[in-house]
């Protein structure tokens, strides 16, 4: 308990406080790889939007890249916060939507993933709803999944796999999606 309210007090050591992480995010978010969507999911959740191919492994400063993510999970665990998503079916939980069309070789960042795993896992337990990758490359996937999956555990049944279509169709409302996912 002492280790979790530590983390949550310094956002992981990220900042000490929430100006300060947002500054810290600002190289990532300027390029919006990541962010909280306007919209919500067909069942009321917040969506986390991440668009990969604004990622680069060779030109990323982790730090940066971590401290987008807190930003981003917290605004959304504000959202649940702030509103009656629990009465409306979203529960306290979001969806996180991961953009992969056009990802290559330099958007796989396993140092940074296996860190998001670990936070999530430790920080926001039962936050994350599902996450959903849309149309990852077929090669690549399958290569990274199988260094990826052994981390995930038991969560690893909250990764789904869909088409451009299928998310439109089952996981949002119409004009509803947030626009990087059209």
């Amino acid at each position: 308990a002492a280790a979790y309210a530590t983390w949550r007090r310094d956002y992981g050591g990220l900042a000490a406080t929430r100006s300060v992480l947002r500054a810290v995010a600002a190289p990532e978010a300027r390029k919006r790889v990541g962010y909280l969507s306007p919209t919500r999911d067909a069942l009321g959740r917040p969506v986390v939007v991440v668009v990969a191919r604004r990622h680069s492994v060779s030109r990323r400063k982790l730090r940066s890249s971590q401290a987008l993510c807190v930003d981003t999970l917290e605004s959304a665990v504000e959202a649940l916060r702030d509103d009656d998503a629990a009465s409306e079916g979203g529960g306290e939980q979001l969806l996180a939507v991961v953009d992969l069309r056009r990802v290559g070789a330099d958007q796989v960042d396993l140092q940074f993933l296996l860190w998001l795993i670990g936070t999530l896992r430790g920080y926001y337990p039962k936050r994350l709803g599902q996450v959903v990758l849309v149309d990852p490359p077929a090669a690549l996937f399958r290569a990274a999944w199988k260094l990826i999956e052994p981390s995930l555990g038991k969560h690893a049944k909250l990764v789904r796999v869909v088409t451009a279509a299928e998310l439109r169709r089952h996981y949002f409302a119409p004009n509803a999606l947030p626009p990087d996912l059209r």
